[in-house]
């Protein structure tokens, strides 16, 4: 199945995997348009679209059979618990909600702007808002036992174990950190404006610098 990109949305920007089903959410700079996700129960092959509510969602997460959206600028999330066929929404502190992420049974998320996280226990319904180190906050990734994330300006990273409800602010080599993951022991962080990547081995307590493409 495919869409018209101009009549649909501006562009699919994040997507998730959960209970057999890819979900991909829109970013709509088009007020007036119904925010939709896309499904997919054949690996990406075929999609099946979904109406969400209207705001520019801008990450996704899953855990034990919900997905978590979250906006970059309205102050809600959205929750299904049908693998993305119906989205019920909440409100959440503020707003510039830019990466989630599902770790020790708590949702967290972080802002690009606000030096805030947030942290959900009853997935995505209820958020409680707590103080972060100064950065521009971009991924979030869950790992052994931390939540690690990444600032696109600053050089740092800043690390909580206790589903972000307190963060530890280090160093990182000079770089845009765009995005995180977690894997085999290591966190990896990628960066926008040039050829490299970082790793850190501690949960993002100190990092080495990499160059992706030799």
């Amino acid at each position: 199945m495919s869409y018209d990109y101009n009549c649909i949305n501006n562009g699919w920007l994040n997507i998730a995997y959960g209970n057999g089903v890819f979900v991909a959410i829109d970013f709509s700079y088009n007020k007036s348009a119904t925010s939709t996700c896309v499904i997919s129960t054949d690996n990406g092959k075929t999609w099946t679209r979904h109406d969400m509510p209207n705001g520019e969602w801008d990450n996704i997460a899953y855990r034990d059979g919900v997905f978590v959206a979250v906006s970059d600028t309205s102050n809600i999330s959205a929750t299904s618990t049908d693998n993305g066929k119906t989205w019920t929404q909440y409100s959440m502190p503020d707003r510039d909600w830019y990466s989630v992420a599902y770790g020790n049974g708590a949702f967290v998320a972080v802002s690009n702007s606000n030096n805030t996280s947030v942290t959900s226990t009853d997935n995505g319904e209820t958020w409680t808002q707590h103080d972060m180190p100064t950065g521009r906050w971009t991924s979030v990734a869950y790992g052994n036992g931390a939540f690690v994330t990444i600032s696109r300006n600053g050089n740092t990273s800043a690390t909580s174990t206790d589903n972000g409800e307190t963060w530890t602010q280090h160093d990182m080599p000079t770089g845009r950190w765009t995005s995180a993951a977690y894997g085999d022991g290591v966190f990896v962080a990628v960066d926008y404006s040039s050829s490299t990547s970082a790793t850190s081995t501690d949960n993002g307590v100190t990092w080495t610098q990499h160059s992706v493409l030799n």
